[in-house]
């Protein structure tokens, strides 16, 4: 999203005072993009910048992603597109609202994609085992576990003419991986199986760009994925993403149940 040129719909001018905590008063503008959902079924709310006066609408860049940690919504902050504001000055002007949360803005995508090599296999397989392994220890499942999988399981994927695994990396260390499975026929759907950010680098917001990459590169339409439903924080970033439940569960034992998504 970051980049994009969109439109957004004020309803919170600036000037006016918050519908329902009158005490909050709006310095800037503030609305919502029409025809972008966000997690809380309501449509994509943003901040504009670098407007001085109070507007209805306004079309402009979105320059950055204000991601609330302990919140399900994030915001967007959308400015023209002559314009730029670092994390600082994007903070100072929007603290009257997020200072009532834990947030981290993110200006641009700060990873990159590296496609893995033949090499690499033992890499991505003791990367796995220690991201799922606290995941392993707290679900018992054996079977169906990427923690208990072996160079072999791995060597298979990675044969595949469809899958591609990739190094997710941040400030040239690798901090996760991604696998995506891309048929490119136009007719089955691209799959994300599996994506796994190493513990020490979780909550920076990684995973979300890490899928929003992926889709840049395979396209960003029709796609599939499945988690563990008791994984609330797994399910809202998917579903933040514009992913959606098909229905479909599987049940893997007594304390995990699989369910599946997609994206059109």
């Amino acid at each position: 999203m970051i980049g994009d040129i969109v439109t957004v719909t004020v309803d919170r001018p600036i000037g006016s005072y918050h519908p329902e905590h009158k005490d909050i008063y709006y310095p800037i503008n503030y609305g919502y993009i029409e025809g972008v959902m966000a997690p809380d079924g309501e449509w994509q709310d943003a901040y504009i910048l670098g407007i001085d006066q109070a507007v209805e609408k306004f079309t402009g860049k979105v320059i950055a992603v204000i991601h609330r940690i302990d919140d399900i919504e994030d915001k967007w902050v959308v400015c023209p597109d002559n314009c730029m504001f670092s994390q600082e000055e994007i903070l100072e002007r929007v603290s009257f609202q997020e200072q009532y949360f834990k947030v981290e803005i993110i200006l641009k995508t700060s990873i990159i994609l590296v496609k893995a090599e033949f090499d690499d296999i033992d890499t991505i397989l003791q990367m796995q085992k220690k991201a799922f392994a606290e995941l392993y220890k707290k679900y018992q499942d054996t079977k169906t576990s990427p923690a208990t999988e072996n160079y072999e399981d791995i060597l298979f994927r990675f044969n595949q003419p469809e899958t591609t695994y990739y190094f997710i990396t941040a400030n040239n260390e690798m901090v996760g991986v991604i696998r995506v499975v891309d048929h490119k026929d136009g007719v089955t759907r691209k799959r994300i199986s599996p994506i796994f950010i190493m513990p020490e680098h979780r909550n920076k917001g990684y995973a979300q760009q890490a899928i929003a990459e992926a889709e840049r590169i395979h396209g960003k339409n029709h796609w599939k994925l499945d988690t563990i439903l008791q994984e609330k924080g797994n399910c809202y970033l998917y579903e933040k993403l514009g992913y959606h439940q098909t229905g479909k569960t599987e049940i893997i034992n007594d304390k995990m149940m699989i369910v599946f998504y997609e994206k059109d």
